[in-house]
């Protein structure tokens, strides 16, 4: 097996871990939060603010996880420049862009919430470039 080979398997393995913590971490922030909240003697309305703010972005996060695991399996399977991938890199750009959204609202009321907006709009923006290399590759791929 080549290199590049398990270097896509072990992305998998990893992007399997990360979305079983985010589904851990959903289930659990509530706790997690206000047991943080009272340990630090913060004001309890960060950890209304956190959840207010983490919540709306689970749908998105959720979305992207799961178009990435089909993106590594495609890569797997040996497709790579095709139109499944740009639709899948289209729809990873725009769920960063909504979440990216929220948290720059909710950098209103909680400062580090704009700086992970900021973050997550960079995101998209890269990704929406990588799309458009893909986008372009395929057109060429299916010309030749």
């Amino acid at each position: 097996m080549k290199t590049h080979e398990k270097s896509i398997k072990v992305m998998l393995w990893v992007l399997d871990a990360v979305i079983l913590l985010f589904i851990l971490l959903s289930v659990a922030l509530p706790f997690l939060i206000t047991t943080y909240v009272e340990v630090k003697g913060r004001p309890m309305q960060i950890a209304a603010t956190v959840m207010i703010a983490y919540y709306p972005c689970v749908p998105f996060a959720f979305t992207v996880l799961i178009s990435l695991r089909k993106l590594i399996k495609n890569l797997i399977s040996g497709e790579v420049f095709s139109k499944t991938n740009v639709t899948l890199l289209r729809r990873i750009s725009s769920c960063c862009l909504c979440a990216g959204l929220i948290m720059l609202i909710a950098g209103y009321f909680y400062m580090p919430f704009l700086v992970a907006g900021v973050a997550i709009m960079c995101c998209a923006l890269i990704i929406r470039v990588i799309k458009n290399l893909f986008y372009a590759a395929s057109d060429k791929e299916k010309n030749d």
